[in-house]
């Protein structure tokens, strides 16, 4: 304009101001309007406007308030609706609503008419700061001062409930808006979805997107991103695909936000394939992947345990010109914890400063979880102790998870010590932590310091929840301390606002409630849940094991049960499918089920990779598919297949324990002694351990009375004597975690066969014949009374705590023994019947306690007679007459091995000293005597019943034993 000597006036300087501010150049803008008297140019209320106006886009809220209340009346320039709404936007833009509210009401004061322009601002600005009381208030009182709302109105409104969490007001609002003649537009509808999105409410955000073009409102990209988010927030993984891919359908471009949404969404539905393969078809459609799109890939991996996959996906984002940030880290840890990597963890977590990104206490809390999870918890509390160091401060969550690592491993001090300190680090524990610190006191037993912990969380302002007293409920029954336990029961039905359908069911049985009534009633609930909503898979397996575990018999609920649970075994854990095999065999053999739990097991079985499973959860494989194993065979359906695959892993898995100390087949210490059965002196007393068969990697020994297999209970031990004689040879046998190499253990006062393995892989493979049922185990037992010859399964349930007796009755672990009645005797006035035994399940005092059940309790046993008859059994026997003689198993490459072992001297000597009842019964005494025609258990003959002189004791017998109670102990 110089150039062309054309003049510059106002006019040109309030379109430069205004062509500044739209350009976001707030500081071009004031130095214009700060210049125009150097140029001869009075500046006028519209350069003013524009100025102010500029600063409000710049969010220099400031600078705006200055501009209308200090500049503008020293200019003697009067500021009119168009400055002072100008000046509520750029209060609204710097959070400060309250200062907005101010101006506005000082309108009228200033003779400034207040229209809807100014409302609209302030609303906005009570909006931007989650205000909606505010912001409702005003819209309420725009009709007073005969102000109009208008769709702007409605919508900053909506977006302020939005904002504040008040989702039932947006919709409201949203309802409210053709009554007031204001039609909705997509603003609207968005800002409603975002409010049901936040709540939760996926289903009543799907329901305003489908009824948009009902009223005529076209949904735009933000509308489906907002929906889409919607269905993440809460796991919807599949309606989440379904609008993504209904987007082109309605000619709208997905962009980078409905992908990353969606890819959210298969992370929190653990679908961590559908996530990346989202990921990878993103280049076809033209959208470019950002790092939040990364971000929720790598969380998805970490979801799913493919720690690989998300350090892949972590090494490809600088290819693709992505910085990854404490987000992307921090989901990364997580995975490779998930994992059970805690040492790349803790890599991940040195490289951060070398990335040039700083650790947060999200990425402290992963890194300290990733220790939790594989067990240890002195690096966890390494990194909690790090954390003020690199100015990071601990969060609830970094404590829960310290605390949880130290309760893993049993050290409750350290746990309780870390929720202690809490307070002076100025954390607030939560009801998380809480939870942990219980689950600490219950691993130890400790229900005192348990209880106290949860009567001291209403003075914490925590509210107890169903993980709480599942806790407090566990460590009641561990420490018998059973009427506590009911007690908290019914005290949570009252304090805890939501229980799942499983918690009830579980917690009875876990009590061992026996009350009908009350079983019934939680079943029925339970049955009334099954018919109206899907449960998840962790309610459905626990309510089939309380199922098995309360003896409840009803087909009717247990078929509803399996037809939920069948479509999802893929979303069942390990230990899921365990207790829903579990409580199935326990509670009668569904063959549909079983099927399918095998063929999803087989499935996963196929798919492992145990050596990127962290050492817990390697274990913890391996256990739920012997279980798996145990359960099948128990109900007598146990696939081919099943246990080919199982077999073929677990051995798999032992044999890569056993790499790390050198060959399996290290030759056995020649000193053991070999002493094969057919040349044992059945007279000569065994005060030691012998050795009966010794295999390269597995051996059965001769356990005498008096000797422990392992468990530092008592002096003498039989891991003990197999360290000493074989050395450092066999790591397995220094493992407790793996029992010493020992299969199965036999009671104290008891005698016989035990088998250990030398090695990991053969004490897998052993471990796989015992669950599958293909190890023999027989006994022989002399015990009161004379046992029915006809009696020959006891398949009773057995529960026990602590070392109290075994119980037996219709509720606990279901076991089955198997009998053969081979002789009736006498000893003076006492009856006695020498029986030999099957075990099909090997529970704690299995035989002693099914006996006694029957009223036929094993001679000189002080846990399962009273005492006057232990007492007078010692004229029989010195010590608890029950002897394994043989064993029958595999060895590595597949061949038969049996061992036999005749009753040791004492009991032989006790046997002497009976008299037979008949001819038969004497024969087979002298068989056992002699030692020398042991067989197998299903080889004997059993007693013919004599119904002579003694009729009316067998009648009286058979009626005992058909009540299923027998004679008390007091009458035996």
């Amino acid at each position: 304009m110089l150039a062309r000597s054309v003049q510059a006036n106002v006019l040109h300087c309030n379109a430069a101001i205004s062509a500044y501010g739209k350009g976001g150049q707030w500081q071009l803008a004031l130095s214009l309007l700060s210049s125009m008297p150097d140029i001869s140019i009075v500046p006028s209320k519209i350069s003013y406007n524009a100025a102010i106006s500029a600063c409000s886009k710049g969010g220099q809220w400031q600078l705006a308030l200055g501009l209308l209340t200090n500049i503008m009346p020293d200019m003697r320039i009067v500021p009119d609706e168009i400055s002072y709404s100008a000046a509520i936007s750029a209060c609204g833009k710097g959070r400060q609503w309250q200062l907005a509210l101010s101006l506005l009401s000082s309108m009228p004061d200033m003779g400034v008419i207040t229209d809807e322009i100014s409302f609209n601002a302030a609303i906005s600005a009570c909006e931007k700061a989650g205000q909606w009381q505010p912001a409702l208030s005003l819209l309420s009182g725009m009709p007073d001062m005969r102000v109009i709302p208008d769709k702007v109105s409605y919508n900053a409104a909506i977006s302020a409930c939005e904002k504040g969490g008040q989702w039932q007001l947006a919709l409201n609002l949203l309802s409210l808006m053709p009554e007031q003649r204001v039609v909705p537009n997509a603003i609207s509808y968005n800002a409603a979805i975002s409010a049901c999105k936040k709540a939760g409410s996926w289903q009543l955000a799907l329901n305003l997107l489908s009824l948009m073009p009902e009223v005529g409102v076209s949904p735009d990209v933000i509308t489906y991103n907002t929906a889409i988010t919607a269905c993440e927030k809460r796991g919807q993984w599949q309606l989440a695909l379904k609008l993504l891919s209904l987007m082109p359908q309605v000619g709208l471009v997905q962009n980078e936000i409905t992908f990353s949404a969606t890819i959210s969404a298969f992370e929190k539905g653990g679908q961590w394939q559908l996530a990346l393969d989202l990921l990878s078809r993103m280049p076809d459609v033209r959208v470019v992947p950002v790092a939040i799109t990364y971000n929720a890939a790598i969380s998805s991996c970490s979801k799913g345990s493919q720690w690989q996959l998300a350090l892949r996906l972590l090494s490809l984002m600088p290819e693709m010109t992505l910085v990854p940030n404490e987000i992307t880290y921090s989901a990364a840890i997580s995975a490779c914890g998930n994992g059970g990597q805690w040492q790349l963890a803790l890599d991940l977590l040195s490289l951060m400063p070398e990335a040039r990104v700083v650790p947060n206490t999200v990425t402290y809390n992963a890194a300290v979880s990733a220790c939790e999870k594989s067990g240890q918890w002195q690096l966890a509390l390494k990194l909690l102790s790090r954390m003020p160091d690199a100015r990071v401060v601990p969060s609830e969550i970094t404590y829960s998870a310290a605390i949880s690592a130290c309760e893993k491993v049993g050290h409750w001090q350290l746990a309780l010590g870390l929720l202690s300190l809490m307070p002076d680090a100025r954390v607030l524990p939560d009801v998380i932590t809480y939870n942990s610190a219980i689950s600490a006191c219950e691993k130890a037993s400790q229900w005192q310091l348990a209880l106290n912990l949860l009567s001291l969380m209403p003075e914490a302002r925590v509210v107890p929840n169903e993980i709480t007293y599942n806790a407090a409920i566990t460590v009641c029954e561990r420490s018998q301390q059973l009427e506590r336990g009911l007690q908290l029961l019914w005290e949570s039905k009252e304090r805890v606002g939501s229980l799942s359908v499983a918690y009830f069911p579980w917690a009875l049985a876990r009590l061992s409630v026996h009350d009908p009534d009350i079983i019934s009633a939680a079943f029925d609930d339970v049955a009334l849940k099954l018919s109206i909503s899907q449960l998840a898979p962790q309610e459905l397996s626990m309510i089939a094991w309380a199922f098995g575990m309360l003896g409840v018999h009803n087909p009717t609920f247990f078929h509803a049960l399996v037809m939920q649970a069948v479509p999802q075994l893929q979303s069942f854990t390990m230990g899921d499918l365990l207790k829903l095999g579990w409580g199935s065999a326990a509670s009668g053999l569904d063959v549909e089920l079983f099927m399918a739990i095998q063929n999803e097991v087989v499935s996963r079985l196929k798919q492992v990779d145990l050596h990127n499973l962290s050492e817990l959860s390697r274990s913890a494989f391996l256990q739920d598919t012997l279980g798996l194993l145990w359960a099948s065979n128990f109900a007598g359906y146990c696939s081919g297949n099943l246990l080919a695959s199982a077999r073929l892993v677990i051995r798999q898995a032992g044999a890569s324990m056993d790499r790390p100390h050198g060959p399996s087949s290290s030759p056995a210490c020649q000193n053991i002694g070999e002493l094969p059965c057919t040349d044992a002196d059945p007279w000569q007393p065994a005060s030691k351990p012998q050795a009966i068969l010794d295999l390269p990697d597995r051996l059965v020994i001769f356990k005498p009375s008096g000797w422990e297999v392992y468990d530092q209970h008592s002096e003498l031990q039989l891991s003990s004597f197999l360290q000493a004689t074989l050395g450092k040879h066999f790591a397995i046998m220094h493992d407790e975690e793996h029992q010493c190499g020992f299969l199965h253990r036999l009671d104290l006062p008891s005698s016989g066969l035990v088998l250990a393995a030398k090695t990991y892989e053969a004490y897998y493979d052993l471990k796989v014949q015992l669950n599958a049922g293909e190890i023999a185990r027989d006994y022989v037992i002399l015990c009161h009374g004379w046992v029915r010859p006809c009696l020959t399964n006891i398949k009773a349930k057995v529960y026990w705590r602590g070392l109290l007796p075994t119980s037996v009755g219709d509720q606990g672990k279901p076991s089955l023994t198997r009998l053969k009645v081979t002789a009736h005797a006498r000893h003076r006035a006492t009856a006695l019947s020498l029986v030999a035994v099957r075990i099909a399940t090997g529970r704690r005092h299995q035989i002693r306690s099914h006996f006694s059940h029957v009223g036929h309790p094993t001679v000189r046993d002080g846990k399962y007679t009273c005492e006057a008859t232990f007492q007078s059994d010692q004229d029989i026997c010195a010590r608890n007459f029950l002897h394994r003689y043989r064993l029958a198993f595999k060895d590595l490459t597949g061949n038969d091995h049996e061992v036999m072992m005749p009753l040791p001297a004492d009991l032989m000597i006790s046997l002497q000293r009976v008299t037979s009842r008949d001819t038969q019964s004497a024969e087979a005494i002298c068989d056992w005597l002699s030692g020398r025609s042991l067989r197998s258990w299903q080889n004997y003959i059993p007693l013919i019943p004599d119904f002579g002189g003694e009729q009316g004791d067998t009648k009286q017998e058979a009626r005992t034993v058909a009540a299923g109670t027998g004679p008390s102990e007091q009458d035996a």
